[in-house]
């Protein structure tokens, strides 16, 4: 099982690959891992990760599926082709 912080736009890339690979992978909120004991680094951040879902402690957030993250996109697109159709 793969976790990962979700900060930013940085999970999403791996998430696919894990997604597509079939690999177990889940994305928790930052907010309930935030309290990382002594000095902050990524690595005392992915081993308080690891711990914490090893004790099942976490939760997973919330992920749409593949077609349903492709949506916005399709739409912008459309929208683009429509204003470009327009001009």
């Amino acid at each position: 099982m793969a976790a990962m912080e979700s900060t930013g736009s940085y999970w999403k890339p791996l998430y696919n690959i894990f997604e597509q690979e079939e690999l177990p992978a889940m994305v928790v909120n930052a907010y309930h891992i935030k309290n990382v004991p002594g000095r902050k680094t990524d690595w005392n951040d992915a081993f308080w990760i690891a711990k914490c879902v090893a004790q099942g402690l976490l939760k997973p957030s919330f992920v749409p599926n593949r077609d349903q993250r492709k949506l916005p996109f399709k739409c912008l697109f459309l929208l683009t082709l429509v204003l470009l159709c327009l001009s």
